[in-house]
């Protein structure tokens, strides 16, 4: 159990059970490991097994498990809450037909609402549901538990920022290694080595390091190859950890011994579109503002059309979350957020420069979690360094 979950044991589940009476919902399955992670702090993959955790509006909240999880489950649970039960259920029974059977001991008076992750939930699995529960109306409650995981609290803030710090520390230890000659995934393997020297204080990375070179870079999403570095080249390093379950989400783009006036302008148009970005984030203000900031800066100084992909994204739990800051998204800001700021410029022939910061909005506005440096001196690896 993380330090987080036990400073905040039952107020997840009791929000969680306000906003479901909420939404007339009589019960929910949550079957997705992140969420049920979220609300319980128990980490748990079944894979083809049904594993869901029934949260009712009278408040009985349980957990349903294969047989051979239960055990370790009810150790966990000691240690969260409470009021959780778990019910087991062995592979010689038909999971689904004898999760109806809790469901009818919940002691409702009816149900005539059930929520499920539309988004999590596979076709056979829900057609089982539907069979089993044949009078219930069927509700999604993805947009539920996403408004609880939308405002971060202290300690997951701690968590990320811990996550930051890190990453800041792996930056400075590529940074030293980084010169031409590497290929992209030698680089990677780097990163990957620091990352274990690091041992328990983080969890691993937060996703698949990135390293691309050259004209590689000029791809947003490039898959590290056997590219050798040369001089003159950018590099991006798109990297994060996870504390505490919790992701960091950073990059930065460097040049090795050289670089031209283009190379230059290129950075400093991305660099200062991020700080327009940043400078827009405040509570109340439209997601689509704070993208429109970033991408009009580009735009003026002639390289639009080589900002191909949105200003950002939510961070946590996921390394992809709401909020997701584009073009189109009217929502507004709200203190507690947590989301990156990343613009990028992807040219052909010259390569790209992306530069991602996460950013806690705050009441007087944006805060950025995390300290590597970012000018375009900073971010230069001469030889001779």
């Amino acid at each position: 159990m993380n330090e987080y979950l036990a400073d905040e044991k039952d107020v997840r589940l009791e929000k969680l059970i306000k906003e479901i009476k909420s939404a007339d919902v009589n019960l929910t399955f949550i079957t997705s490991p992140v969420n049920i992670y979220y609300l319980t702090g128990i980490l748990i993959t079944a894979y083809e097994r049904l594993v869901v955790l029934i949260v009712s509006e009278n408040g009985r909240i349980i957990m349903f498990v294969p047989k051979l999880e239960e055990e370790r489950v009810k150790e966990n649970s000691k240690k969260i809450s409470h009021r959780l039960e778990i019910v087991s259920w062995e592979d010689k029974e038909d999971a689904v037909f004898k999760l109806s059977s809790v469901v009818k001991n919940l002691g409702l008076r009816s149900i005539r609402n059930i929520a499920v992750e539309k988004k999590n939930i596979n076709l056979a699995t829900f057609e089982k549901f539907t069979n089993v529960f044949p009078d219930i109306k069927w509700k999604d409650a993805d947009g539920i538990l996403e408004n609880l995981r939308l405002l971060k609290s202290g300690q997951e803030i701690k968590c990320i920022s811990s996550a930051a710090a890190y990453t800041d520390s792996a930056y400075e230890y590529f940074f030293k290694c980084l010169e031409s000659g590497k290929t992209e995934l030698e680089m990677v393997d780097a990163v990957s080595t620091y990352f274990k020297k690091l041992g328990t204080k983080i969890e691993g990375p937060s996703f698949d390091i990135q390293v691309v070179s050259g004209e590689n870079s000029a791809n947003p999403h490039g898959i590290p190859g056997n590219r050798k570095t040369k001089r003159g080249d950018f590099v991006i390093l798109d990297m994060g950890v996870k504390v505490g379950g919790y992701c960091s989400d950073m990059t930065r783009t460097f040049v090795i011994g050289s670089y031209s006036e283009k190379q230059r302008e290129i950075y400093e148009t991305v660099l200062e579109a991020q700080i327009e970005a940043i400078n827009t984030v405040k509570p109340g203000v439209a997601m689509q503002k704070v993208d429109e900031a970033a991408r009009s800066y580009i735009e003026s100084k002639g390289y639009g059309k080589y900002f191909t992909h949105r200003l950002g994204h939510g961070i946590g739990l996921e390394i992809h979350e709401r909020p997701f800051l584009d073009a189109q998204n009217k929502n507004l800001l709200k203190e507690g957020m947590v989301h990156t700021a990343e613009p990028g410029i992807y040219v052909p022939g010259i390569g790209g420069v992306r530069i991602e910061d996460d950013i806690l909005v705050t009441d007087k506005g944006a805060k950025v979690i995390g300290n590597y440096p970012k000018n375009f001196k900073s971010c230069v690896k001469l030889a001779d360094e």
